[in-house]
């Protein structure tokens, strides 16, 4: 067996147990595509983690440090800063969009909770009935 793909598969399968197949993708397209930004390109990710809650979202990560996985958490992907491009080959990349609900609104305080995939636009369709708003 080559060794690159011997490297690249223990870590993988690991983190596949913790979180299943569906929570992970390994399309190379997907990947050289989650590999880059507005302007810079980093290096290409063992797999792209997609966790639609906090507890995948932490076996996950547990899996990836544990296998010795650098980890990379990614945003909505509008970045020209290079700041969520991998540094190294192999690294995990974490696309937050799956965890994108309003958790609470709480009006009187003007205070939102909301999980790391929560896009703007979904924060403020859901502000407006009660007639606020985010900051502009």
């Amino acid at each position: 067996m080559d060794s690159l793909l011997a490297t690249r598969e223990a870590p993988l399968a690991a983190i596949i147990a913790a979180v299943g197949h569906n929570a992970i993708v390994t399309d190379a397209a997907e990947l050289d595509f989650f590999g880059q930004d507005v302007f810079s390109r980093g290096e290409t990710p063992l797999a792209l983690f997609r966790p639609t809650d906090i507890a995948e979202l932490a076996r996950g990560v547990a899996a990836a440090t544990n296998a010795g996985v650098p980890v990379v958490p990614r945003g909505g992907g509008m970045s020209y800063t290079s700041g969520y491009l991998p540094a190294e080959a192999g690294a995990l990349v974490v696309d937050t969009a799956g965890m994108n609900r309003i958790l609470a609104i709480n009006a009187t305080d003007m205070t939102v909770v909301v999980e790391a995939g929560c896009t703007w636009a979904s924060l403020s369709a859901a502000l407006r009935p009660l007639g606020l708003r985010v900051p502009q």
